[in-house]
């Protein structure tokens, strides 16, 4: 059982403008973009088919590429 999940924060970084996706696919629908050096909590801890699912401080839930988002 895990009771104590530490919410993990990443930041968007090497791209200027990052899609937020609906699915975890580049052919997904994007909901939103967010900037570069934009804060988001991440969702689940590890990447899905190299997405990330992220919730941004505007409450979109999605999938950014997790190359271009860094842990903090």
């Amino acid at each position: 059982m895990e009771g104590n999940k530490k919410t993990l924060m990443g930041v968007v970084v090497n791209c200027m403008n990052l899609n937020i996706r609906k699915d975890p696919t580049q052919e997904s629908r994007s909901l939103d973009i967010i900037s570069s050096d934009t804060a988001v909590t991440i969702c689940d801890n590890e990447p899905v088919s190299g997405f990330y699912k992220v919730k941004t401080g505007d409450g979109i839930s999605g999938y950014c590429m997790s190359e271009f988002i860094k842990l903090c």
